[in-house]
């Protein structure tokens, strides 16, 4: 046997890339060297695509999941930012401790998200996060429209973004020579460009007006501002900035501490630099902090006008979570606590918050899904210096900052939102699924599958059946579950291979195929498994998978594969000198299968029609059968089948290389390369498209249509010149965009939730579900759809700003029983005049 190949064609064949119908091919035109692919056109998108207005009304869950790592005040001090450890960004009222608005950034265990600050008008707010797989991003939630306008990535983690007055972020990216540069974008036009950056820069940030500052590295060290429109420098201040604050920086240089206004740059003030590391400003206070080298932390306090002199002390040893200048926040030794320390003075700190076992002896403070301990997160003091704000496990408290006294609380719950990892589509509308539900959404409304994770779907119409594997649920019913490996007893499960003739569900035994109803899952033939059959069984699954081409069943188990004519099986290439046969898929009359060497396209009598020397994970058949893509000695192939007649032959050299996979959907072949996805149309044979492989796009059933979430914008285009035909809003946080519900819709997987757009008016429907009691929650432009009907903690934010909007009195008041239905619905053709 050969495990370790068995479970790479498992994994490689559970990758595989949907596919749609492909028309018929026109004749093969004479092989031409196809022009050089442009980039997808960088046009301005309409302003219906731009953010503008206020946010609409939403349902809210009052609570949200995780424990709290940090917290931000508005300048206004009117409202809170959150994040959790479930990466959930949350808006309270720093009043009540309703939840305003929450959104989960990032879903995945390894990843972080942190809270980054407000814009200077308080109406953005910037979250630094970072994905699992490396880099670092920032993304901006816009406060007055309620969007997630940006969502961009950093070279380097260690570089900060910056939100600047006007509507700006900046960060540090590289250029076309892999050298820094400064990139700014325009968050209301989603317009960006690059500005130069000295190449000993160092941190990015605001500085007075428009103007970013650029510290140096060691030695001799020089602040530097620019226009963040035209790049120009305006200032070189001598020094490196130790801080920077209402118009004014602080820089050492040599032994003094000077302090320059960023207007003009005119030395305001000047102290001794000793071995000053860092300045802060603190309401009427300035805070230099010095000694960090030698270990012995003092800081001193100035007026922050005159810089007369305030006060001095010793800084605490602890992990300082708030600080106001003279009065700080430390985190206690007993899980939990808090300290309060008044700078200078004598004796003991003042604990302000007991430790998790001292409120509560049998307390057991992790979170149970992570198994992650509680800790004091990152507080803040409110902007005018009253009020602390501490997180602490899923609790935040604020307090008077003198007297100590709680004026608030907020206790999290287990409300948060459920990720959904992928959207199939239906003739009507979609299918969501994640890790433990799948839901069908359509015209009817919702109706929920039983079991959950990636599966296929079964059947149509109301006998629709989802299977994961071991076990399948009809739509609406209970989950039917198969024989599971049990490592003990060394015995094998009974496996959902795939489709079988007729619409059936194969089901693969050890012994037997047996072929049953979708809807009812009654077996109406059991076939006798072929001689040499095994199932293998991995973390991720199981081996065997099935495909039908013109009714006939095909079976493999990772290494060889059968085709039935009636009962009999027969194994291809039997007696051929081929080691490997592994069914890749099988649509129409032919089937893609993988050979040790290369892969080959067969027939329905298991005839070869088609070799080529491509891995068959770098092929892909069309869904009808009626061609086949691959990768073959440096070109990208199209033929028609069964003819095998090749209709395009693409070079691609150069430093694209190898491509990660092939896609044929009718019109359209596309490369995932490395250096980005290539768009070949087959009709005039050339590649007209190409962008970056990180973008997330959908192409229609005819291969005519490209749907793309280019820049946080969504747009749909003309596949073949990538001329803007609908732009349809934001898609920040995009992970897969897919044509659904026969072409009418669009949907976007946004990490916790799916946003549906019509295309006929550009009417948009958001999905998503709570990890409270199965709740699904719909929103659309008339109101607010839930199952159950009646939730508990779910409350109506009216239309308007996020920090402003009042709550309605009774929600079910703004619930709209017919909002799915009058989504879905086909609408009525316009009468004739």
């Amino acid at each position: 046997m050969r495990p370790s190949l068995r479970l790479a064609a498992f994994l490689l064949l559970a990758c595989g890339p949907a596919t749609t119908p492909r028309p018929a091919a026109p004749p093969a035109p004479e092989p031409e060297a196809p022009p050089p692919p442009a980039e997808l056109p960088a046009e301005p998108l309409p302003l219906a695509a731009r953010e503008g207005g206020e946010a609409p009304g939403a349902p809210v869950l009052a609570t949200i999941r995780g424990a709290l790592w940090d917290v931000a005040w508005t300048p206004g001090g009117e409202a809170l930012a959150v994040v959790t450890s479930e990466k959930t960004v949350a808006i309270l009222d720093a009043e009540t401790g309703a939840v305003r608005a929450a959104r989960r950034v990032r879903v995945r265990r390894q990843e972080d998200a942190r809270l980054w600050g407000f814009d200077p008008t308080g109406t953005r707010l910037l979250v630094r996060h970072t994905p699992g797989d490396g880099g670092v991003g920032y993304a901006v939630w816009d406060l007055r429209t309620g969007a997630w306008v940006a969502d961009e990535v950093a070279e380097d983690p260690t570089e900060p973004g910056a939100l600047l007055a006007g509507g700006r972020l900046a960060l540090v990216v590289r250029g076309p020579e892999r050298e820094q540069r400064i990139r700014v974008l325009e968050l209301e036009s989603g317009a960006a460009h690059a500005i130069p950056r000295e190449p000993w820069g160092g941190q990015v940030a605001r500085g007075g007006r428009d103007l970013l500052s650029v510290v140096a590295g060691e030695g001799e060290a020089t602040t530097v501002l620019r226009n963040p429109e035209s790049g120009e420098v305006r200032l070189r201040i001598e020094g490196a900035a130790l801080g920077h604050a209402r118009g004014v920086v602080a820089v050492r240089a040599g032994d003094e501490l000077r302090f320059h206004a960023l207007e003009d740059g005119a030395l305001l003030r000047t102290l001794p630099a000793e071995d000053a590391t860092a300045v802060s400003w603190h309401g009427a206070q300035i805070a230099v902090d010095r000694g960090e080298a030698r270990g012995e932390r003092t800081r001193r306090l100035y007026d922050a006008r005159t810089l007369e002199p305030r006060g001095a002390g010793p800084l605490p040893t602890g992990r300082v979570v708030a600080d106001r200048g003279d009065v700080l926040f430390v985190a206690g030794e007993e899980a939990g606590s808090v300290l309060r320390v008044r700078l200078g003075a004598e004796g003991e700190p003042e604990p302000v918050l007991p430790s998790f076992f001292e409120e509560d002896p049998d307390a057991e403070p992790y979170d149970a899904t992570t198994g992650m301990d509680w800790e004091v997160g990152d507080g803040a003091i409110s902007p005018d210096g009253t009020r602390v704000a501490l997180a602490r496990g899923p609790a935040l408290h604020v307090l008077d900052v003198e007297s100590g006294e709680e004026r608030l609380r907020f206790d999290g719950g287990d409300a948060g939102e459920r990720s959904v990892w992928g959207v199939v589509p239906t003739a009507e509308g979609l299918i969501t699924w994640g890790r433990s539900s799948a839901e069908r959404w359509g015209p009817d409304g919702l109706a929920r599958f039983a079991c959950g994770g990636q599966g296929r779907v079964f059947g149509e119409g109301e006998s629709l059946g989802w299977s994961v594997g071991g076990a399948w649920c009809p739509l609406g019913g209970e989950i039917r579950r198969y024989g599971q490996w049990d490592d003990d007893a060394q015995t094998v499960a009974d496996w959902i291979a795939g489709s079988a003739p007729g619409g059936r569900l194969a089901v693969a035994t050890p012994t037997h195929v047996l072929l049953q109803e979708p809807g009812s899952g009654r077996t109406v033939r059991r076939l006798r498994a072929p001689r040499g059959f095994e199932i293998e069984c991995y973390e991720e699954g199981c081996s065997p998978r099935t495909g039908v081409i013109g009714g006939r069943l095909l079976l493999s188990d990772g290494v060889h594969t059968w085709i039935y004519r009636g009962a009999r099986p027969r194994q291809l290439f039997e007696g051929a000198d081929v080691a490997d046969a592994i069914l890749r898929e099988a649509h129409g009359d032919h089937a893609l299968v993988g050979r040790d060497q290369g892969s080959v396209v067969v027939d329905r009598d298991g005839e070869v029609v088609l070799e080529m020397a491509a891995d068959y994970w770098r092929a892909d058949l069309a869904d009808d059968g009626s061609a086949i893509g691959w990768y073959e000695e440096g070109e990208l192939r199209v033929a028609d089948l069964p003819s095998a007649e090749v209709v395009l032959r693409a070079p691609l050299e150069g430093s694209d290389g190898h491509p990660l996979r092939v896609w044929l959907v009718g019109d359209t072949a596309v490369a995932f390369m490395e250096a980005g996805t290539r768009l070949f149309h087959l009709p005039s044979a050339s590649s007209r498209l190409r962008f970056s492989r990180r973008i997330p796009f959908g192409l229609s059933e005819d291969g005519s249509r490209l749907a793309i979430c280019e820049n946080g914008r969504l747009s749909v285009r003309a596949a073949a010149s990538g001329a803007v035909e609908r732009a349809l809003g934001p898609c920040v946080f995009a992970d897969g965009v897919r044509f659904v519900g026969g072409g009418r819709f669009v949907a976007v997987n946004e990490k916790t939730r799916v946003v549906v757009h019509r295309l006929e008016d550009g009417a948009r429907l958001e999905v998503r579900r709570s990890r409270q009691g199965g709740l699904v929650l719909a929103q659309g432009a008339s109101g607010w759809w839930s199952d159950p009907p009646a939730p508990e903690n779910v409350r109506y934010r009216e239309a308007g700003p996020l920090l402003e909007a009042p709550f309605a009195e009774e929600p079910a008041a703004r619930r709209d029983d017919a909002l799915l239905r009058d989504f879905f619905q086909a609408q009525s053709e316009p009468s004739s005049p």
